[in-house]
C-alpha cells in the first residue's frame, strides 16, 4: 500500500508505535518531505502514559448484571413462564432469579 494524504494516519500510529513495516520507512520518511504540513502534524504527536492507581471501588457487586436484569429478557421470561413457553432449564433459571431478587417478584405477578 502506498502512503498518500488519504490515508497517512495509518501510518502515523504504526511509524509511532515502533510497527511501520521496515520496508516502509524510507518510503514513509520521503512522504514525509514532501508533505512538511504532515511532518508538521508528526512532531505534534506526543505520548502519554498513564500511571496506573490503587484504586477500589467498593461496591463493584453493582456493576454485574445478571441475565434478566435485562427489562426485555424479563418480561420474556415472565410471559415464557405464564404461557408456559420455557423449558424447565429456562424456567428454573427464571425462578431463581426471582428468589435472589425477591424486589423483581411483584413485578413478575
Amino acid at each position: 500500500m502506498r502512503i498518500r494524504r488519504e490515508n497517512y494516519e495509518e501510518f502515523f500510529l504504526d511509524y509511532l508505535e515502533g510497527n511501520l513495516e521496515e520496508k516502509l520507512v524510507d518510503e514513509f520518511i520521503e512522504f514525509l518531505q514532501q508533505n512538511p504540513d504532515l511532518k508538521k502534524e508528526l512532531r505534534s504527536f506526543e505520548f502519554y502514559t498513564a500511571d496506573a492507581v490503587d484504586k477500589i471501588f467498593p461496591d463493584k457487586e453493582r456493576l454485574h448484571k445478571e441475565k434478566f436484569d435485562s427489562t426485555t429478557k424479563f418480561n420474556f421470561a415472565s410471559v415464557g413462564i405464564l404461557e408456559n413457553d420455557l423449558t424447565e432449564e429456562e424456567k428454573e433459571e427464571f425462578v431463581q432469579y426471582l428468589e435472589k431478587h425477591p424486589e423483581k417478584q411483584k413485578e413478575f405477578e
